[in-house]
């Protein structure tokens, strides 16, 4: 422990190199040891499923990395983003060193400094924010944070209200639906035991947040006879699995949800008992909202015909056990909350909640609860925020709207922000209208001081003042309660160094702690712990949890508990009704649908399409991870970029070729592609996939392909604020030569 004499005293004496973990006394091997290569235990962060994982090191060096079969989850799986995860560790073009801006933002002009040099620059910056009373203009701006409870700590502990994920630029509708409805921000289909499963906007086989995990489970379930019908614009490779695909009006899905649960409530083919007791709303519902719905009436709306709703509906309410789920393709709309309550509202239907075979709830079950390191830093006293969480404009939101805070702190709404920490956040790349973003973090005027902590220089990075160089997944600590668990039992695990810390990479944990030590004032008696030390206070403070040695070796811990189903029927639901919830007080409160519904796009009306007969659609592939993978030789050489797709019969009445240049135009911009003709797609959709069309992130991934993003607007739907991403309209037209 470092004992502070005063802060600048303290400063004065401290060094990098004494806040250093020491990463030698976790590296245990499974299997074999150090000279003749064996295997270490951690877990993957290629996308968010956090499978478990093997790495085999020899000589200091991963080899391979291979699935762990003690994961719970991931059942010893792993996909090709997890295996290529080797390939992060060892790119060339990683940040080797501290650097500090010399030219202009965005200029690529660094100098390289010392660690001391630049922790000394940025503690001495945040102790003059936090001596001059205020902390809150300090912002921790993160993409994919599997430490958030340790960051959250520094931000609280420095006084600063600003701590923020991503969770708004993937499914917060869906976090946000779920929450409205059930009482639960992340419920988990039990698709293995599911005989009908029926998907909205979700390729189970391409990503997820537990992609691994539910792709190994719904090939299982298929494989035992169970249906599969997956509702889609274009033929997904979980589609092209399906016992059917329906190709739905982008937008729509909740039209066709409606239709199908007219028949099933006409037909008097849900659960009465379930309803009648276990409802809020019913009656109202059916009689404000469903009546109406007919099959005709959705098919007008979802150009699904409506004998095709009828025939839905009877397999799906017939077919026992069977679940309904609406992920990011639904939820990145501007309808996108409401349009997942009526998905959900499925499930309601069938009284399939928390089953075997159904949509199963958390009910703080499955989230062990990791041991408290003392002392707990408070809660910071101003609690405005500058993502706008909890105003007028986002009453309900209960997830970080990271596409509003930049332009919050452009405009100095509540106050203006002094310091913004970027942590593996790419704003400039992964955000709707990046541009917006772009030239807020290019002025000085509007954001003074730029941190970026990231292995890559990123697009975004290109314009902080100081970059600071962290280690991979694989060069770090995380310990996790894993609460998505798809065997429905709890369990933790640890993600832990299988190699040091290279270059003169850090782990983000040493850098907060040693900054709270240089900053002092008081934060220095929250991070008194290396992150070994952090981690197994945690993992020791777990009521009847293994020992830190047992999860050091094995990289997981499941609790010795046996599933549980229907748990509602002990203590109701995480509700204010204690019910699930189908009228919500809190939607109609708040000026929103109270009721499961049909809601148009905000940005599809009529007048855009006369200019913009095309809806745009964004999605993942299952060899790429949003803006992370482009630069991993192994996975660029499977995909190496991707395309415009379009309908051979729009394209022939625009004279485009397979091929051919085209540009794709909003209201907002203009990108250049290349067009692919696929019959797997709607006449009128447009569809291009994320993860290409960097200009930053290394010679692997500048330049690739191209990034839909700049022509999308930046909505969302003001209750779970999801980003748009699918909502945009656009014309496309040949490039002439």
């Amino acid at each position: 422990m470092i004992v502070a004499t005063g802060n600048e005293t303290q400063a004065s004496s401290i060094t990098s190199a004494q806040f250093n973990t020491n990463t030698s006394q976790t590296r245990v091997y499974i299997e074999g040891d150090e000279k003749k290569g064996g295997y270490i235990a951690s877990h993957c962060l290629q996308c968010v499923s956090n499978c478990g994982l093997r790495a085999f090191v020899k000589d200091g060096k991963v080899r391979y990395l291979e699935g762990n079969p003690l994961d719970p989850n991931s059942r010893g799986r792993m996909c090709a983003k997890g295996q290529a995860g080797v390939q992060q560790i060892y790119d060339p073009d990683r940040v080797k060193n501290p650097l500090e801006r010399v030219g202009e933002r965005g200029s690529g002009k660094w100098r390289d400094i010392s660690w001391d040099e630049a922790m000394q620059k940025i503690s001495s910056r945040l102790r003059r924010l936090r001596d001059s009373g205020h902390p809150e203009q300090f912002v921790f701006y993160s993409g994919r944070n599997m430490q958030a409870g340790y960051t959250t700590r520094f931000t609280n502990a420095f006084g600063s209200p600003n701590h923020f994920n991503h969770d708004s630029l993937c499914a917060s509708g869906r976090q946000m639906a779920t929450l409205l409805t059930y009482g639960d921000t992340w419920p988990q289909m039990d698709i293995e035991n599911a005989r009908y499963v029926l998907l909205f906007g979700f390729s189970a086989f391409d990503a997820g947040i537990c992609f691994v995990p539910a792709a190994q489970r719904l090939v299982n379930a298929l494989s035992k006879g169970a249906k599969l019908v997956v509702v889609d614009p274009r033929l997904s490779k979980t589609a092209a699995k399906a016992s059917e695909w329906i190709s739905i009006a982008p937008g729509t899905d909740a039209a066709l949800a409606m239709g199908i649960m007219n028949v099933i409530v006409s037909e008097g083919l849900y659960d009465r008992e379930f309803v009648e007791h276990w409802t809020v709303g019913f009656d109202d519902f059916v009689e404000k909202e469903l009546k109406r719905f007919t099959p005709e009436y959705a098919s007008s709306i979802c150009r699904v015909p409506a004998e095709k709703i009828g025939e839905l509906a009877w397999d799906f309410a017939t077919t026992r056990p069977a679940v309904a789920d609406a992920m990011r393709g639904v939820s990145a709309h501007t309808n996108g909350t409401v349009s997942i309550r009526a998905v959900m509202a499925l499930n309601v239907l069938l009284g399939n909640i928390d089953d075997i075979g159904g949509m199963n709830l958390d009910f703080g079950w499955w989230n062990i609860g990791l041991g408290a390191v003392d002392p707990v830093p408070p809660a910071p006293k101003e609690t405005r925020r500058l993502d706008r969480l909890g105003t007028s404009q986002y009453p309900l939101a209960a997830v970080p709207i990271q596409q509003q805070i930049l332009p919050s702190i452009a405009e100095r709404d509540p106050y203006p922000a002094d310091t913004v920490m970027l942590y593996h956040s790419s704003p400039a790349y992964a955000m709707p209208d990046p541009k917006k973003q772009m030239n807020i973090l290019k002025n000085p005027d509007k954001v003074p001081f730029i941190i970026s902590v990231d292995p890559f220089m990123g697009e975004s990075t290109t314009f902080a003042d100081i970059v600071l160089p962290e280690g991979t997944y694989l060069e770090r600590y995380d310990a996790v309660s894993w609460p998505y668990s798809l065997q429905f039992t709890p369990y933790v695990f640890l993600r832990k160094p299988v190699v040091p810390p290279q270059l003169e990479s850090r782990m983000v944990k040493d850098i907060l702690r040693e900054l709270a030590h240089r900053i002092g004032g008081g934060m220095e008696q929250y991070f008194a712990d290396d992150a070994v030390a952090y981690h197994r206070k945690e993992i020791e403070g777990i009521t009847n949890g293994p020992s830190w040695d047992e999860i050091v070796k094995n990289g997981v811990w499941v609790a010795p508990a046996k599933r549980e189903t229907q748990r509602f029927r002990k203590n109701g639901f995480f509700t204010p009704s204690g019910k699930i919830e189908l009228y919500s007080k809190r939607m109609d409160d708040a000026g929103f649908p109270p009721f499961p519904t049909y809601v148009p796009v905000a940005t599809h009306d009529a007048e855009r399409r006369q200019q913009y007969p095309f809806c745009l659609i964004t999605y993942k592939v299952a060899m790429h991870n949003q803006s992370r993978t482009a630069n991993v030789p192994f996975l660029v050489e499977v995909m190496d970029r991707n395309y415009a797709e379009i309908n051979p019969k729009s394209a022939a009445s625009l004279g485009i070729r397979d091929g051919d240049e085209v540009y794709v135009e909003s209201e907002i911009g203009r990108i250049e592609g290349v067009a692919r003709l696929t019959n797997e797609i709607r006449q009128d959709t447009i569809a291009i996939s994320h993860h290409f069309g960097h200009w930053e992130y290394g010679r692997v991934a500048k330049g690739r392909g191209i990034s839909p993003n700049p022509i999308v607007a930046c909505n969302d739907d003001g209750i779970g604020a999801p980003a748009a991403f699918n909502s945009t309209l656009v014309r496309v037209y040949k490039k002439l030569k």
